[in-house]
């Protein structure tokens, strides 16, 4: 039996006569657990059923001395009563970083408990692949009483490399060539979670041939795209 707070115990029937039926008990003692609960007291000729609480533990013992003529018959009903609705709980794996975002598929893990009647049903794991923000995923538990409890986890899944591109200024002449500074500039694009962080302008000074100038962008989901440019090619001395 499993521990359920105000539980009744429902004896029937208690009186020490005898009708057409069945020989009926004068008086019983009904212990639960070492604990009595019933007893001489209870019981007369006009009593046919006695409703008492109890108290139950997670595992119980019952004990019945039936006092009267040979065939009485003593019935008990123990009927639990859970009022209470189960818990329940959801978890995302992997954990969505700082921002909330995921940039991998996440697993959804439901968690059930109900300290009286016990769970009947809670919802099996589900792995979410699909990309999108405010994703909501519910799950209900219910338990062995009929009580319900429902939760909802909003997840932003972002699993897309952001975009980059970069553009040199001013442009090189027609044989590739700078006589000047010349400043890469990067723009970085990402129409799910957005852009967390873009390289900034480079400004090259430098003399010299196929210089490769490299810039990152993030998401916010923490997805990254790269890009070398190897434009940049200058002669401040105008050889």
């Amino acid at each position: 039996m499993r521990p359920v707070p105000n539980c009744a115990g429902h004896v029937v029937p208690c009186r020490g006569l005898q009708n057409s039926q069945t020989e009926l008990v004068s008086s019983s003692v009904v212990t639960i657990n070492g604990v009595q609960v019933l007893g001489p007291s209870n019981f007369n000729q006009n009593v046919s059923e006695v409703d008492v609480p109890v108290t139950l533990q997670a595992s119980n013992t019952i004990s019945v001395q039936v006092r009267g003529q040979p065939g009485g018959t003593l019935a008990i009903q123990i009927v639990g009563f859970d009022n209470e609705p189960p818990t329940i709980t959801a978890k995302a794996s992997p954990a969505p970083n700082a921002a909330g975002w995921n940039n991998t598929n996440v697993t959804v893990t439901f968690a059930c408990s109900d300290a009286i009647s016990g769970i009947a049903s809670c919802p099996s794991s589900q792995t979410v692949t699909a990309e999108g923000a405010n994703q909501v995923l519910s799950g209900t538990a219910t338990d062995n009483a009929g009580n319900t409890a429902s939760t909802s986890i909003k997840l932003n899944i972002d699993k897309t490399p952001p975009t980059i591109s970069a553009a040199s200024s001013p442009t090189p002449n027609g044989n590739g060539w700078n006589n000047s500074n010349v400043t890469v500039t990067f723009t970085c694009n990402d129409s799910l979670s957005g852009i967390g962080s873009c390289t900034p302008p480079v400004t090259v000074s430098a003399d010299g041939a196929n210089q490769v100038i490299s810039g990152t962008a993030t998401d916010i989901a923490g997805n990254t795209a790269s890009i070398r440019d190897g434009q940049p090619r200058q002669d401040s001395a105008n050889d």
